[in-house]
């Protein structure tokens, strides 16, 4: 997240070399995060549409495709519940900081 405090002492250039980086770094993580998310859906797919080729296909392609379907959303809401953590972990850190920053001001 861009620092505006930081930002306020820098020159244009540097403003500027600033966000152009932190842009480049968010494209990376987003192609990272889409990247997972395929993972996360086609493995278990991928082992479905296996087990259903060896074991003959008909009703048995159809179950192996739902409980591929369940676990692929179960691993999203795991996935889900790690970033939210790791986001609240952050919000409580700057909330912690900014008291601190704003007793030092006093």
């Amino acid at each position: 997240m861009l620092n505006f405090s930081l930002l306020f002492f820098m020159n244009n250039q540097e403003k500027l070399k600033k966000i152009e980086r932190e842009k480049e770094e968010h494209v990376t993580k987003l192609f990272w995060f889409t990247l997972e998310i395929a993972v996360i859906f086609g493995v278990p797919v991928f082992f479905a549409v296996l087990i259903s080729l060896k074991l003959g296909g008909g009703k048995i392609k159809w179950i192996a495709l739902l409980i591929s379907f369940v676990i692929s959303w179960v691993l999203m809401i795991l996935r889900y519940r790690d970033l939210a953590q790791k986001m609240k972990k952050y919000d409580q850190d700057i909330k912690r900081l900014k008291e601190k920053i704003s007793q030092e001001n006093k």
